[in-house]
Order: structure tokens, then sequence, then C-alpha cells
């Protein structure tokens, strides 16, 4: 294992354990709306609580039937 942060000495290891603690995140989208066979609307939302603006990477939002 390697681990490297900008600005401080890369550490190395052959044996260790690392525990990650889950954070809580809220994901808000705003409501929006189309008519029957038109084309899905672009969804605009933020994800609160992060650490780093972009903690999560890229959001991506899928329609549930299809």
């Amino acid at each position: 294992m390697k681990a490297t942060r900008t600005g401080y000495e890369d550490l190395t290891a052959e044996n260790v354990t690392i525990t990650i603690t889950p954070r809580p995140v809220t994901i808000t989208v705003e409501d929006s709306w189309k008519y029957f066979d038109a084309v899905d609307p672009e969804f605009k939302g933020a994800a609160d609580d992060l650490i780093k603006a972009d903690d999560l990477g890229t959001i991506i939002q899928k329609n549930q039937y299809g």
C-alpha cells in the first residue's frame, strides 16, 4: 500500500488495516416534469455535507423505468 498527499512525504507499508467510516451525504434534486413521450428533462440538484466539493465525483440521474 502507498498513501500520498501533496506536501507530505510518501508513506508505504506492507501490512496495514485501514478503516473508513462512512459519512452521510444529502442529495437534493429539484422537482421537474414532462409531457408523455417527451424527452426526459435535465435534473439539477446539489450534494450537501461533503468535505470537498468533488468528493462524490460525477453524479448521474437515471430514469428508473428505462
